[in-house]
Parts: structure tokens; C-alpha cells; sequence
């Protein structure tokens, strides 16, 4: 099972950024009653929006590919009320790798006081 963590809570309008690993759906569209349950529950946090979005940082061919070892990502049949909405970012242990060397950059650059 998955155990989404809460990030962030906004004062006013109660949207929340939610991180999880993905769903254990595989080749077979497994379902699982508790997490969708518990999607439903993180969904309805937000009054002001009645539908659910869940971003996926990858390329939806990277999601369809890893239903072939067991994960994948959420049905919006399963989950309702939910939209899935795909970055299409190939690769985001390269993306973290290139912040942080523009970080460290930033970090030694000369200010303009200088």
C-alpha cells in the first residue's frame, strides 16, 4: 500500500499538494478499495474544486510501461472524480541533477555589488 504524504495546505481555499508513489494497478487494472478510498478523502479536502487532479511528473508511456512490473497510475474509472494529468518530464532524476548544479552556481556567483 501507498502512503501519500501532505506537502502543502492552502489557508483559504484548502487545495492541497499531495506527494505518493504510484498505484499497484499492473497489466491487470488491480484495484485497491482502501487507496481509492483514501484519494476520495484527500479529494474532498478542497471544497472549492469538485474534481481531483493528480499529476504525474513522467510521460504517460512511462506509467503504461511500469504496469508491465506491477504500478502504473490511476484509473479514472477507479478513481472518481479525479483527472490525471501527465508532465511528460523523460527524466526527473536528471531534472533534480540540473537544479542543483544551477543552484550551487547561483550560490557562487559573484554578486553585483562586486
Amino acid at each position: 500500500a501507498r502512503i501519500p504524504i501532505l506537502a502543502y495546505r492552502h489557508r483559504e481555499g484548502m487545495a492541497t499538494i499531495t506527494r505518493s508513489s504510484q498505484p499497484m494497478v499492473g497489466l491487470m487494472n488491480n484495484r485497491n478499495p482502501d487507496d481509492e478510498a483514501l484519494v476520495q478523502a484527500i479529494r474532498l479536502t478542497n471544497t472549492a474544486h469538485p474534481v481531483l487532479t493528480i499529476v504525474d511528473a513522467r510521460p504517460q508511456v512511462n506509467g503504461l510501461a511500469n504496469r508491465a512490473g506491477g504500478f502504473g497510475y490511476e484509473s479514472t474509472e477507479a478513481y472518481e472524480y479525479c483527472r490525471v494529468k501527465f508532465m511528460s518530464i523523460a527524466n526527473i532524476h536528471g531534472m533534480r541533477k540540473a537544479h542543483n548544479k544551477l543552484f550551487s552556481l547561483c550560490r557562487t556567483a559573484p554578486s553585483s555589488s562586486d
